[in-house]
């Protein structure tokens, strides 16, 4: 676990504040594991899931069809419910 330091400016004021927080580096950037069943489609070839990227909670994928989609994570059984899903063409 690391300690990184943010410089932030406040409006208005000129005045500058550094605040501590702790940064956890646990991430997920596999589209293949037993975690991540539940992302992938019924039917669907091994490759049409291009990109995964999890967070604590979430994991966002892009497919061959320009879908990008935001599931919960972990999410290890099939037919999870998909949060949010937006096409790029």
């Amino acid at each position: 676990m690391k300690k990184l330091k943010k410089l932030f400016g406040i409006l208005g004021q000129g005045k500058r504040k550094i605040k501590t927080f702790r940064y956890i580096s646990s991430f997920f950037s596999s589209t293949i594991g037993d975690d991540i069943i539940g992302i992938w489609p019924k039917d669907v070839k091994k490759d049409h899931i291009n990109c995964a990227h999890a967070t604590s909670s979430t994991i966002v994928t892009g497919d061959d069809n320009g879908a990008v989609k935001l599931f919960k994570f972990p999410c290890p059984e099939p037919g999870v419910k998909i949060f949010f899903c937006f096409f790029f063409q």
